[in-house]
């Protein structure tokens, strides 16, 4: 206890600090994270979703309502590694992006859609389910399913 409230979030290293902070779910602005460990989270998914996947969903989580688009959608394309491991929380996720006023963010949720579906403990459930969402989810799921091969694609 004594530990955590030592911690501080002044590290020479922001991401470590943004992804620390997700997992005890302190409080940290992501606005605050420059550029390049912006391109560093992105460009390490292949490792951070296997060595701390659940601090970099919950950084994800934060940063899926960024105001800058290019994050978004980046956040949008970076859920797809976690439809395995985290299915039910990349949905919501996903949702939530799907209905985002960028299109540049909606057709990387289509990107990730198209991994979750196939992975889906009952994709046909999945499909039905956003079919009943608002039109811009839909429009993503059509895209997503467009990108799959049959009987599961269009």
């Amino acid at each position: 206890m004594t530990a955590r409230k030592n911690l501080t979030y002044t590290s020479e290293d922001p991401l470590a600090a943004a992804l620390l902070a997700a997992e005890l779910s302190e409080a940290y602005d992501t606005q605050r994270l420059p550029s390049e460990a912006l391109r560093e989270l992105f460009a390490s998914m292949n490792e951070l979703h296997v060595s701390v996947p659940y601090a970099t969903l919950k950084l994800l989580s934060r940063l899926a309502n960024d105001g800058r688009v290019d994050v978004r959608a980046e956040t949008a394309r970076a859920l797809g590694w976690f439809v395995d491991s985290y299915p039910e929380r990349v949905e919501e996720m996903l949702l939530v992006l799907a209905c985002d006023t960028s299109r540049k963010v909606r057709a990387a949720a289509a990107e990730s859609l198209a991994d979750l579906i196939p992975r889906a403990n009952d994709p046909w459930e999945l499909i039905e389910t956003w079919q009943n969402h608002p039109d811009r989810a839909r429009q993503v799921l059509e895209t997503a399913r467009r990108s799959l091969p049959p009987p599961l694609g269009v």
